[in-house]
């Protein structure tokens, strides 16, 4: 069971990603409530003691999680009598965080950190995560994080529970930021190595 102090925690977003990383979380955090718009994914999790929320409503928790492709579908789940919004009101969370997992723009996260931030009192933290699904499976992700320091530290101890590399990487979208720079990385390393093979395969006739 959570520590009596613990913070309530939800993840939304039961993808090739989000499901594995919500069996880490529940299994070391303790308790967790989760959310996906197709609620027959959740019925593998529910005999492991895991809450299904029928809304984004019901989902809201102090620390809420979101696994999902981009951030137009974070947005979504915000609005209206059945959103996160307002469960957040509901339940008198009055400074929720929002933690945006997916890959996204740093520009469109940063903005959308500070106006959530200033119209309703959530806090963001942008945090993709590097390390795929293997990674999700063993809690071995890497997380980079943008966002208010105070607000990362506090959410720390989650981020532990499912990566083993966890950085701060500065303001609102520069987890984002670094993300985007991981992949041109990747995307480079993967273009010189079939660059490299292509090269190797027409020295074949060397040996001819």
């Amino acid at each position: 069971m959570p520590e009596p102090d613990r913070p309530a925690l939800a993840l939304m977003g039961l993808g090739p990603m989000g499901e594995p990383m919500a069996r880490r979380l529940l299994k070391g955090y303790g308790e967790l409530t989760v959310w996906n718009r197709t609620a027959s994914k959740a019925e593998a999790l529910v005999g492991l003691g895991v809450r299904v929320a029928a809304s984004p409503r019901e989902a809201a928790a102090d620390i809420v999680l979101t696994v999902l492709p981009d951030l137009n579908h974070v947005e979504s789940l915000l609005p209206g009598e059945e959103g996160l919004i307002a469960g957040w009101t509901a339940r008198g969370i009055s400074r929720p965080i929002l933690v945006v997992h997916g890959t996204v723009s740093p520009g469109a996260v940063a903005a959308f950190g500070e106006r959530m931030l200033r119209e309703h009192g959530v806090r963001v933290l942008d945090a993709p995560v590097s390390g795929g699904t293997v990674g999700a499976e063993n809690g071995t992700l890497s997380i980079m994080v943008g966002g208010d320091a105070d607000t990362f530290s506090s959410v720390v101890p989650v981020f532990e529970l499912v990566g083993s590399t966890i950085r701060h990487m500065g303001s609102g979208g520069s987890g984002a930021l670094a993300k985007a720079c991981n992949q041109v990385v990747v995307a480079g390393t993967v273009t010189a190595v079939s660059e490299a093979m292509l090269l190797a395969r027409g020295g074949d006739w060397i040996h001819r």
